[in-house]
């Protein structure tokens, strides 16, 4: 099975290739070359596997949410491939590809065994003040979304988590008193670019209660691959037409304005007294 897989949703540009029984992998620098590099990166990797385009017998992509040209840009070149090798595609959620990685992650550090379930609280920078955020669960073999994608702001979601972790560990002690067991609290990890946003108190008290809080994908190229593999695995499988990307929101930017508004209310953040200052309020 010669299998594909195409991510441009960060700023990193990410390839993952099954051929013969294994996966290729390949990333680099993403953004605003992302459309130029895409299909010359998989032509090489292609070739250090001496697999030519017509080799190949499905594709993937980073369906979304994530950056607005690299979302377009991933699925053009799906769509083209798709309809020009006669082909179907599957598509990635990419809020999936960041709770595989930190999966990942934590089974290199022995945390918790392969088949183990687990719960992964994801938030990803969005940009304009907001994270994309999902929940989603590891149920040994496949993962599942709990609560489906959104973008909100951090504190929304920080507060959120926060009752989520609480709900679960009086879940996990009225288990325990039914069948006069030790509580055995849920494994829990949180993951993501979006968690140095949350608020630092909410953020604190998430970090306590997780195995692992990682803000940093280690190899999104793998994980890219395993979530490719189980999308082609469970389906659909997509035409060219239907190659789509993933769009939370509408609205891509902000206006001067309020990215001006922003910008003050940082620096009134990090500078004392210069909130009453603007408001013309005694200091």
């Amino acid at each position: 099975m010669n299998l594909l897989a195409l991510d441009t949703s960060t700023e990193r540009l990410c390839l993952a290739l099954h051929a013969r029984g294994q996966w290729a992998l390949h990333e680099e620098a993403g953004g605003a070359q992302a459309s130029m590099r895409l299909l010359p990166a998989a032509q090489e990797l292609l070739s250090q596997q001496r697999l030519r385009w017509a080799d190949l017998q499905g594709l993937a992509f980073g369906q979304g949410p994530g950056a607005f040209t690299g979302l377009r840009g991933a699925c053009a070149a799906v769509q083209g491939l798709a309809l020009g090798l006669g082909i179907p595609a599957v598509a990635v959620p990419s809020l999936q590809l960041v709770a595989e990685d930190a999966r990942q992650q934590a089974l290199a550090r022995g945390l918790f065994g392969a088949q183990a379930h687990c719960t992964v609280h994801v938030a990803v920078d969005a940009r304009m003040g907001q994270v994309y955020d999902d929940t989603l669960a590891w149920d040994g073999q496949r993962w599942c979304s709990r609560q489906g994608v959104s973008v909100r702001a951090p504190q929304e979601v920080a507060r959120d988590w926060r009752a989520a972790l609480v709900g679960a560990r009086l879940e996990a002690g009225a288990r325990a008193g039914f069948h006069h067991e030790p509580a055995v609290p849920s494994i829990r990890l949180m993951a993501g670019s979006g968690l140095p946003l949350l608020p630092a108190d909410e953020a604190q008290a998430c970090r306590a209660s997780t195995v692992l809080w990682a803000e940093a994908e280690v190899n999104r190229p793998l994980a890219l691959g395993h979530g490719a593999w189980a999308a082609w695995e469970d389906g659909p499988r997509l035409d060219a037409a239907q190659v789509m990307p993933l769009y939370v929101r509408d609205r891509v930017a902000q206006t001067t304005a309020e990215r001006e508004a922003q910008r003050m209310a940082a620096f009134q953040d990090r500078v004392p007294g210069t909130a009453a200052a603007a408001s013309g309020a005694p200091q």
